[in-house]
């Protein structure tokens, strides 16, 4: 019994040091994905593959993580260091970065006190976003600003790697057409300001033309067979 305990202490103490960053002033992370995309520099999709706690400190580590896809930001390296992670003094949100955890999406930004060292990042002040199945890829389609980037170093393919992004309807781009209201071929009509696939605009811009030009001629034509007439009605009457 009096070996049972010390192993029972010596377990715990290991769990609580590896969820310490679970139960240090971290606020809930009630964040949307839109707000964290717009204020990260880098937004990553991959897998963390390493994690240390500072010597100094239990709540606090650092790490590495293999980018398989930016989703933003410029091409960075396929392996990257995470500095500065978990609970840090002075930000609200704290990470998690499990190392064997599934797929993960990081919003990150250059460390500010290593400029120069181009594959270390710090993480915004966000959570990270664990990918849990189909509901965070129908976010990522949904999402229109999205890109799917190979990250440096990486020998694969984009379809590969990446998840689909920006796949949405609404993310098809439109244009807007800016004629006179006609009847096509079809007999559709093109409104002024309104939003038509390009393929409408371009039928549109040529069912005008075609309306225009048939008016033209008709109108012509009639005043053509008015004045023979005149001339006949003179040349009988003199």
């Amino acid at each position: 019994m009096c070996k049972i305990i010390p192993t029972i202490l010596l377990i715990a103490v290991a769990i609580w040091n590896a969820n310490a960053i679970f139960h240090t002033d971290c606020s809930r992370d009630d964040v949307t994905f839109e707000t964290k995309l717009v204020n990260s520099s880098f937004v990553v999709y991959g897998k963390p593959t390493a994690k240390t706690l500072y010597n100094d400190s239990d709540s606090m580590f650092y790490g590495a993580f293999r980018v398989d896809c930016i989703l933003k930001g410029e091409p960075i390296d396929n392996i990257i260091h995470i500095m500065k992670a978990g609970h840090v003094k002075g930000k609200k949100y704290c990470q998690d970065l499990s190392v064997g955890r599934d797929y993960v999406i990081a919003f990150l930004e250059r460390d500010p006190f290593q400029m120069n060292e181009t594959n270390t990042f710090i993480p915004t002040d966000f959570a990270d976003m664990p990918v849990e199945g189909n509901a965070t890829y129908e976010l990522l389609a949904d999402t229109c600003t999205l890109k799917r980037i190979l990250p440096i170093g990486l020998k694969a393919s984009v379809d590969d790697v990446c998840p689909k992004v920006s796949t949405n309807s609404k993310c098809v781009p439109k244009i807007i057409v800016d004629a006179t209201t006609v009847h096509t071929g079809t007999g559709a009509i093109i409104i002024p300001g309104q939003i038509h696939n390009v393929t409408d605009g371009i039928r549109s811009k040529s069912g005008s033309a075609q309306v225009d030009v048939d008016g033209n001629a008709a109108m012509r034509t009639r005043n053509i067979n008015i004045l023979l007439i005149f001339m006949a009605i003179w040349v009988r009457l003199y």
